[in-house]
C-alpha cells in the first residue's frame, strides 16, 4: 500500500480519482485542489502524485488545442507541481480528452495514462513507481 496524492483544479474530479484508487488499489489516498500548499504536500509525504487533466467540454468542439492552460482542467495544478521542489516524488498524469501530445514540453512527469479506459494500467504504474521508490530508499550511500 502506498501514499498517493491526487491533485486537480476541482475537488469533484480529484475526489473521484482518489476514491477509485482507495477501492481498487487499497492505497492511502489524499485529494487536494489548487491553490496547493507545498508544506502540506511534503507533510503527507506521498509516494506518488497523480495530476488529473480533463479537457473542458467547450474547447473540444473547437478543434485542436490552442491553449493548454485555458482549455484543460488540472493544468494549473500540474504547472504548480512541475515548478515546485517535489522532485523526488514521481508524477503520473491522467488524461481525459487530453493526449500526451497536448502537454507542454519541459514539465516533468513519469507517466501519462488515459482514464478511465486504462484504469488497470494506472494501478500497475502506481505499484511499479512505489516499488522502485522504496527500493531506492533502501540503498544507503556510503
Amino acid at each position: 500500500m502506498g501514499r498517493i496524492l491526487c491533485i486537480d483544479d476541482y475537488p469533484f474530479y480529484a475526489d473521484m480519482v482518489a476514491e477509485m484508487l482507495r477501492k481498487r488499489g487499497g492505497h492511502l489516498v489524499k485529494s487536494d485542489v489548487v491553490p496547493l500548499d507545498l508544506a502540506e504536500i511534503k507533510a503527507f509525504d506521498p509516494d506518488v502524485i497523480i495530476v488529473s487533466l480533463v479537457r473542458r467540454l467547450e474547447s473540444i468542439s473547437a478543434g485542436g488545442m490552442r491553449d493548454f492552460y485555458h482549455e484543460v482542467e488540472g493544468a494549473k495544478a500540474f504547472q504548480f507541481i512541475a515548478a515546485k521542489a517535489v522532485q523526488d516524488v514521481p508524477v503520473i498524469i491522467t488524461g481525459l480528452a487530453v493526449s500526451e501530445m497536448d502537454v507542454p514540453r519541459g514539465l516533468r512527469y513519469e507517466a501519462f495514462i488515459e482514464v478511465p479506459q486504462k484504469l488497470d494500467a494506472l494501478l500497475r504504474t502506481i505499484d511499479k513507481l512505489i516499488a522502485a521508490r522504496r527500493k531506492n530508499a533502501e540503498i544507503v550511500p556510503e
